[in-house]
C-alpha cells in the first residue's frame, strides 16, 4: 500500500493539469540537417539558370599573350575593338556617335606640260652655195622698214664669221641702175676683221651675167657692237646689223665706190 500510494504522485507529475503530455524539443543536430538539405536544394535551382545565361552571353577571341625572348616577359595584348551593336545600345542606354561625313575634294587638273623647245638646227657657215637675185626678196623691206619682229641680234665675231651670199644694189631717182652678185667671207676675231669679196654676176638693166677680168677684193677693218666697217682699194664696206630668223641669218649695210655712188648690201646664208 505504501509502495502504490509513493508511485502516484510521480505519474501525476509527469503530465500537465490538462491531462496532455509535454512536447519534446528538436536536438541541434537535425537543424543543421535540415538546413543543408534546404540550401542543396535551392542550389540546385539556381546554378542551372546562371550557367544557361552565362553560356549565352557573347563571348571575344582574344590572342593568347606570346612570351618573347627579347624582353623576357609576357608581349603586350592588344585586345579587339567591340563596336556596341543596337541590342547593346538599348538596353545600355549607349549611343554610339556618328562618323562625320568624309568630303573628298577632286584633284587638281594636271597642268599642261610646255611644249619642249626644239633647238634650230645649225647653220651651215661653209658651202652657202652661189647667190641668186631670189635670195634677196627680203632687202627692200628691211631697208625701209626695219628688222622684222623676232629677229635674234648677232654681235661677236664669232656669230659673223664665215661664208655668206651677198647682194649689191645700186639705186638713183629710185630706181635700180646696177645690180651685183657675190660671195662674201667674212673673217673676225674679237676686234679686227678682215672681209673677201668673190665677184660673181652683174646686172646692168639687160640681166645678169658673170663677171669679167674682175678679182676678189680684200677690206679690213673692225666689230664694233655688231657693227662691222672695213676699207679697200676698191670701196668702204660698212654692215651695220647681223641678226638671224627662222634657221637663217642676215646681214645689211652700205658699200660706197670710190666715186662717191653708194649701194645697198644684203647678206644671207645658208
Amino acid at each position: 500500500m505504501d509502495a502504490e500510494m509513493k508511485q502516484t504522485p510521480q505519474t501525476s507529475a509527469s503530465q500537465s493539469s490538462d491531462g496532455r503530455k509535454p512536447k519534446k524539443k528538436l536536438s541541434w543536430f537535425w537543424i543543421l540537417v535540415i538546413a543543408l538539405f534546404a540550401i542543396g536544394v535551392l542550389g540546385a535551382a539556381i546554378i542551372p539558370q546562371v550557367m544557361e545565361e552565362e553560356s549565352s552571353a557573347p563571348s571575344l577571341d582574344l590572342p593568347a599573350a606570346t612570351r618573347t625572348e627579347t624582353d623576357g616577359g609576357w608581349g603586350n595584348v592588344e585586345l579587339p575593338a567591340v563596336k556596341p551593336t543596337e541590342s547593346d545600345s538599348a538596353t545600355s542606354g549607349f549611343v554610339p556617335a556618328e562618323e562625320p561625313a568624309v568630303t573628298v575634294a577632286p584633284a587638281p587638273a594636271p597642268e599642261p606640260e610646255p611644249e619642249p623647245q626644239v633647238p634650230e638646227a645649225a647653220i651651215d657657215t661653209e658651202n652657202v652655195g652661189r647667190p641668186t637675185a631670189e635670195d634677196f626678196t627680203w632687202l627692200s623691206g628691211v631697208l625701209n622698214g626695219g628688222l622684222p619682229s623676232g629677229a635674234t641680234l648677232l654681235s661677236d665675231g664669232a656669230s659673223v664669221s664665215g661664208m655668206w651670199k651677198g647682194y649689191l644694189m645700186f639705186v638713183e631717182d629710185g630706181q635700180i641702175v646696177v645690180q651685183q652678185l657675190l660671195n662674201a667671207e667674212i673673217m673676225a676675231g674679237d676686234r679686227a676683221v678682215t672681209v673677201i669679196l668673190d665677184w660673181y654676176q652683174v646686172n646692168y638693166g639687160d640681166g645678169f651675167h658673170e663677171e669679167q677680168g674682175v678679182t676678189a677684193s680684200t677690206y679690213d677693218g673692225a666689230i664694233d657692237q655688231g657693227t662691222v666697217t672695213c676699207y679697200g682699194m676698191s670701196g668702204n664696206l660698212e654692215l651695220t646689223s647681223f641678226y638671224q630668223l627662222e634657221g637663217k641669218q642676215y646681214a645689211v649695210g652700205t658699200y660706197m665706190v670710190p666715186s662717191g655712188e653708194v649701194a645697198y648690201v644684203g647678206l644671207v646664208r645658208p
